[in-house]
């Protein structure tokens, strides 16, 4: 099934700060919390969540405008989690600082072994 690629957007994202974030689609939806972080600084967490979105979205192939990959729940949950992770790193540091690929892939690797109680 091709994706419509008629005007309009494909995907409406709104970040709710300490609450998390939202995706949804004409097929799909999610809300996720935000990560548990020391904030510093807000400035740049914004940008760094659209940025994070988008790769999450090119790395499962949902961009190109000949994919055949529908923004449903999951492809939705597994960018806006990125975006989140992203963003809750970015908040860390002082000034509009996003991480490195490398620092968010041990950041993601540690919150994967921390104990959930």
């Amino acid at each position: 099934m091709r994706q419509d690629t008629t005007f309009g957007p494909r995907i409406i994202a709104i970040t709710l700060g300490a609450e998390g974030a939202m995706a949804a689609s004409p097929v799909g939806r999610t809300q996720l919390p935000a990560d548990r972080v020391d904030v510093v600084d807000t400035v740049g967490s914004g940008d760094s969540f659209s940025a994070g979105l988008i790769a999450s979205l090119h790395e499962q192939d949902a961009l190109a405008l000949d994919s055949t990959r529908p923004f449903d729940d999951a492809v939705l949950e597994t960018a806006v989690s990125l975006a989140i992770s992203v963003a809750a790193l970015t908040s860390t540091r002082t000034g509009a600082a996003p991480p490195s690929r490398g620092e968010l892939d041990a950041y993601l690797s540690e919150r994967i072994s921390e104990p959930s109680f």
